[in-house]
């Protein structure tokens, strides 16, 4: 990909923001200064207000072309975004579930990312939909950072804590991403 893109006088570069706002900040004020043809992002803390939306709108005027992956900042209004349907796809996941026998089922999802949300949406609406009671002793949330010190290997108490709190009655558990189902 990148030879074909060099061959059509582009150049490929990644940024990673770690999914942190001031690193966020600072990139997006590098790429003011050398301005990028296109320019496709991964927003960090979906669910949470940004506070570089600024830089994105001075980016915008400068008729830079946006993509997003995932999912987009609301605020930027209608942008182009390459997506996944998390609300089906945890609604088919809990459908299967229910077919193999279970009926209590807990979830475990990201708090700071709109995936989270709509993961958690098609499991109580599918869970509403069968008759059965929303989970809501049974449902566990976590964070960025603390997915960051788990797979960082330094810290699991969070995943700990949610076993002991929340899924003990569980017979079966969504979970956000493979990170946490491993752990889990």
């Amino acid at each position: 990909l990148r030879l074909e893109l060099q061959r059509r006088n582009f150049i490929l570069r990644v940024h990673v923001t770690g999914n942190d706002i001031t690193t966020e900040r600072a990139i997006l004020s590098e790429l003011l200064v050398d301005p990028p043809r296109t320019l496709i992002v991964e927003p960090i803390k979906s669910t949470l207000p940004n506070p570089n939306l600024d830089l994105y709108h001075t980016l915008l005027r400068k008729q830079i072309h946006i993509v997003f992956l995932r999912h987009s900042y609301p605020q930027l209004g209608k942008m182009v975004c390459v997506g996944e349907d998390n609300l089906s796809g945890s609604r088919m996941l809990v459908e299967y579930l229910l077919a193999q026998g279970h009926t209590s089922i807990g979830g475990f999802f990201y708090a700071d990312d709109r995936s989270g949300i709509e993961r958690y949406q098609g499991m109580i609406e599918t869970m509403r939909d069968n008759n059965l009671p929303l989970p809501d002793a049974s449902v566990r949330w976590f964070h960025s950072y603390e997915l960051q010190q788990l797979m960082q290997k330094r810290s699991s108490d969070f995943i700990k804590k949610a076993i002991q709190e929340s899924f003990s009655s569980c017979t079966a558990i969504l979970c956000h991403n493979d990170v946490i189902a491993y752990e889990l």
